[in-house]
Parts: structure tokens; C-alpha cells; sequence
């Protein structure tokens, strides 16, 4: 019980605003706002109470904008006490994709963020281990994940498609995960469709699905040849799978977009190709920054490096 509120209040008091957001805004104290209304908000937590959320235009690493938001933090608390309460069947679900980059952690004391994942620089050395001498790379992206995320999914991972559909109320003791699909959509409007970027308890809830599309698309791709993926990684919504030829890269990718139908998510073509394991697989200004020798940096000579990474 004491590990179930210390992750309720972890994500409350560092997961609940949005990182690229100033530090002024900070929710140390969050959790210690409902000390008293606990049972209270228990007893409700089924109310139908959707509300909007506080909509924000930020830039991350990549330089893209994104549309953040910060939630009402009363249904965000529910969603994050039944994380907290249902933490070891994330973390299984978590450990259980071989795709994933993204292995959530909870963050430590001394640590900024309720949950910590790799960084995006890992990407390359975690693909060159992984795909080693692939002739042929898949590059597969999701297209609008988080905004085309279908809440109700949640719930087919956890207890599988036929279960949930048949039990359907929120506070299903079968389905149980029709709980967080609700709070979750108790955040946003009532909205089913797409998850708030931002608050780390909708990463959670994001990752449990990535997962299990690493699974199933790993699974069906053995059924067909256990040989055709030679190795691959997952960022988020990116996949860099390694295969023996563009035949096979073909079939892969079909098989990535039948599993992502499975749960209302589409390819994004734009962003989807087959290059050739000996090409560089991350951009060139990356690879030239990377290049500049360490006493560049140790010496002060920032310059030449900056304008490499502008």
C-alpha cells in the first residue's frame, strides 16, 4: 500500500504538468492537496464529471510543435491511483515487449519527472545493436499517435477485445481497465479518441499499447518466418526493424499496419520507408555533431558546434 500512493503521488507531484512547460510551473505539492478528500473523490470517481484541458503549443527535441495539456486534476488523480494500484500489470506489460526503447522507470527522489524513459540520443547505439547487420531497415512511423489513440484500447490490451466489448460498464470487476479508459476520458472532454500529451500518467497509458502492438506484431510475424526480422527498436511511435530484404520489409509492414488497425492507428506513409542497412538511419547533423571531438567541447569552442546543430 505505501509503494501504490508513493506512485499515485509521484505522478501527481511530477508527472502532472507538461515538461517542455517553464518551471514555474510546478506540482510539488499536488498530491498533499487531497490529503481529507480521499474517500470523497472515491466515492465519485464513476460521476459523470468530463472536463476540458488547458491547451498549450510547445516544441520538444525535434523542433516540431506539439499541442500539450494540462487536466483537471481531479479525474487525473483517479487515473493515477489506478495506475498506481494496478502497477505491477503495467510494469509486466512494459518489460514484455523486445521492441521497446521506452522502458519506463519511476523516477528517483533526486529526478524531475514522475516517470523517466531513455533518451532519445540512446536511438542510435540501441539500433546498431539491435538490427546489427540487417541488409535492409524498416522505418515505420504511427501517424498522430496520441491524438488517434482510441481510449477504449486500453481495455482490449488488458483483458482482450471480446472481454471488453461484452463488459462495458466503468466499473466492470471483469473488464477493470474500463475504469482508467474512463478517467482518462474524464480528463478530456468525454473524449474517446486520442490521449492528452503531457502528464506522464497518459504516457503510461500510451506505452501499454505500444507494447502490445511490439507483441502481436512479433508474434505474427513469427507464425509467418521466425528468420524475417532480424532485429528492430521502438521510440514511441517509431519503429526501426532490420530484415533481410525489401521483400520482406514489405510483408513486415503489412503486418504492422493489420496490428495497428487492430486498435484504430494508421501508418504514417510520409514517414515510412526502406532504407538499406549500410545508409545512416538518423539525420546527417546528427551524425556530424556526434562526429566533433570531445576537446571541442572541453575547451570552450562551442560555436562551430552550435551552428552544426542550428
Amino acid at each position: 500500500m505505501v509503494k501504490q500512493t508513493h506512485i499515485r503521488n509521484l505522478l501527481l507531484n511530477k508527472g502532472f504538468f507538461p515538461e517542455v512547460l517553464p518551471p514555474c510551473f510546478d506540482s510539488e505539492n499536488l498530491a498533499a492537496s487531497f490529503k481529507g478528500k480521499i474517500q470523497d473523490i472515491d466515492k465519485r470517481k464513476f460521476h459523470k464529471r468530463a472536463t476540458d484541458y488547458v491547451r498549450y503549443s510547445g516544441t520538444k527535441h525535434d523542433g516540431h510543435r506539439r499541442a500539450y495539456g494540462t487536466v483537471n486534476p481531479i479525474p487525473y488523480f483517479n487515473a493515477c491511483q489506478f495506475i498506481s494500484s494496478n502497477w505491477e500489470i503495467f510494469e509486466t506489460k512494459f518489460k514484455s515487449s523486445k521492441l521497446s526503447l521506452d522502458r519506463i522507470r519511476l523516477g528517483r527522489d533526486t529526478e524531475d519527472r514522475a516517470i523517466i524513459v531513455p533518451a532519445l540520443s540512446e536511438l542510435t547505439e540501441r539500433i546498431s545493436s539491435q538490427i546489427r547487420f540487417s541488409p535492409y531497415i524498416l522505418k515505420a512511423d504511427i501517424a498522430q499517435f496520441f491524438p488517434s489513440i482510441y481510449t477504449h484500447a486500453v481495455s482490449w490490451v488488458a483483458h482482450g477485445r471480446s472481454v471488453a466489448k461484452v463488459n462495458l460498464t466503468h466499473n466492470s470487476s471483469v473488464a477493470t481497465f474500463n475504469a482508467f479508459d474512463w478517467f482518462t476520458q474524464q480528463c478530456q472532454s468525454g473524449q474517446t479518441r486520442g490521449v492528452t500529451i503531457g502528464p506522464d500518467a497518459f504516457r503510461i497509458f500510451a506505452e501499454f499499447i505500444s507494447c502490445e502492438i511490439d507483441n502481436q506484431l512479433l508474434n505474427r510475424i513469427g507464425e509467418i518466418d521466425p528468420q524475417m526480422i532480424i532485429g528492430g527498436v521502438r521510440h514511441v511511435d517509431d519503429f526501426y526493424i532490420g530484415v533481410r530484404s525489401e521483400i520482406d520489409a514489405s510483408v513486415v509492414l503489412s503486418v504492422l499496419r493489420d496490428v495497428l488497425q487492430m486498435y484504430e492507428l494508421q501508418i504514417n506513409d510520409a514517414k515510412t520507408k526502406v532504407i538499406s542497412g549500410l545508409e545512416a538511419f538518423d539525420d546527417v547533423w546528427a551524425q556530424e555533431l556526434r562526429a566533433i571531438s570531445l576537446d571541442v567541447w572541453s575547451s570552450g569552442k562551442f560555436s562551430y558546434a552550435i551552428d552544426k546543430a542550428h
